[in-house]
């Protein structure tokens, strides 16, 4: 596994948080991840950018939110034998953190953006000593 740099970290989040005020996604439902990361990437003058990739790339730094619907998956997950339940459930956990951290770097001014930016790097320091620990 392969650990982002704390720049790279930090300059991924960034272009995130441009892509989503290039595109102004304020009001904009969508079906599933995949679809809105699609559609950020298709409106993006900057066609080089894929919004998706970006989203996988920082998705192993995010602190994790609980939100009711992300402890609902989390409880599910706890009490269930079935292997490959757990693990869409799992995935369905991760991916509601991922909407909810794209909706706080939407929202966030510049102060709160640093806070994020910290808080990821803080996991990816943790990711990177366990790496390197073994």
């Amino acid at each position: 596994m392969e650990i982002l740099s704390e720049t790279k970290l930090e300059n991924k989040i960034n272009i995130i948080k441009k892509c989503l005020y290039e595109i102004d996604v304020k009001n904009i439902v969508f079906l599933s991840p995949e679809i809105f990361y699609d559609s950020v990437t298709n409106s993006l003058s900057n066609k080089s950018i894929d919004f998706g990739a970006l989203i996988n790339d920082i998705t192993p730094y995010i602190p994790l939110v609980i939100t009711d619907s992300n402890l609902e998956l989390f409880l599910e997950a706890v009490m269930e034998n079935d292997d490959e339940l757990v693990c869409a459930l799992e995935e369905n956990f991760v991916k509601n953190s991922a909407a909810r951290f794209i909706t706080l770097i939407y929202n966030a001014d510049e102060n709160e953006l640093k806070k994020l930016i910290d808080a990821c790097e803080e996991i990816r320091k943790f990711k990177e000593e366990e790496l390197y620990a073994v």
